[in-house]
């Protein structure tokens, strides 16, 4: 931390997100060359802005004069944070920082040829003070460094061992049930099918494949229409057809509506007319 400029940067006529990046920076200088290189993530976390506003305010500082950045290379070639350079004593046209928005363009940095390597840290934790390594650190080899020739780094040793596993176990199928079951040709068939489409069977797919086919089967379903659908539309399983079902029309609601209602209708005027000649009857049978 150099206390030298920070009393100074307090003082100067900087916004808040200009003057909070700057004091960020100032607080990682050392005292010699006034120099540091802490991360983005840092800096984002130190003056509690966002990326962009971060990369915002870092290009505005370095075209007003304030500071200068050098893109830092590991061995390998692949990118690391980058030195900056603190410049407090710096002649700024404060004029020119009143038309802040033609600032915010970065500002071509110096060459990549005349940056120094530098060791790679695991954390922040095991930095100096302010977040920087000694002068001796910054020409060291980079100790474990990312090899991009590696095929497999994406993938972790679980997933890789899974497969292998899983395509070992594909080789040599035991076709047991298989031979017990009346669809053989068509089971073996989608084994292949399977082998196509990269997806091949293991023994446990093997096994509940015979057992949903014989479930199918029981239930009347047509076995190698299945299959062949499956191995037609690059299926990895059968399924049941669904059942069809009949929806009826709104004419066809309409008409059965009105079939039903005249039908209720003429039963009730039966029922009346029933009830009338009941009544008739009776009437007759009066002895007045």
């Amino acid at each position: 931390m150099s206390f030298k400029i920070i009393g100074k940067a307090f003082d100067l006529p900087l916004k808040a997100n200009d003057k909070l990046v700057f004091l960020a920076l100032c607080e990682y200088a050392n005292d010699d060359d006034f120099t540091c290189y802490p991360s983005f993530a840092t800096l984002m976390r130190k003056a509690s802005i966002s990326r962009g506003a971060l990369s915002t305010c870092l290009n505005v500082l370095e075209n007003l004069g304030l500071i200068s950045r050098a893109i830092r290379k590991r061995q390998d070639g692949s990118n690391t944070s980058n030195l900056w350079t603190v410049h407090i004593d710096k002649n700024v046209d404060w004029e020119l920082y009143k038309k802040r928005p033609l600032l915010t363009k970065r500002a071509n940095h110096s060459s990549e040829s005349e940056l120094p390597k530098f060791k790679n840290h695991s954390s922040e934790s095991e930095l100096g003070v302010g977040g920087q390594s000694s002068e001796s650190e910054l020409h060291e080899p980079l100790a474990n460094s990312f090899n991009p020739q590696l095929k497999e780094y994406k993938e972790s040793s679980i997933k890789k061992d899974f497969k292998e596993k899983k395509r070992a176990s594909s080789k040599g199928l035991d076709l047991t049930s298989v031979e017990a079951s009346s669809y053989k040709a068509n089971i073996l068939e989608f084994i292949e099918h399977r082998k196509e489409i990269k997806k091949p069977m293991t023994q446990l797919a093997l096994k509940k494949f015979v057992n949903l086919v014989n479930k199918l089967d029981n239930e009347g379903c047509n076995i190698p229409e299945l299959i062949d659908n499956s191995i037609t539309s690059g299926y990895s399983n059968i399924f049941k057809p669904r059942q069809q079902k009949n929806y009826k029309t709104q004419v066809e609601k309409n008409n059965e509506f009105i079939d039903d209602y005249f039908n209720r209708l003429e039963s009730t005027q039966r029922q009346n007319n029933h009830k009338d000649i009941e009544t008739v009857d009776v009437i007759e049978e009066l002895p007045f």
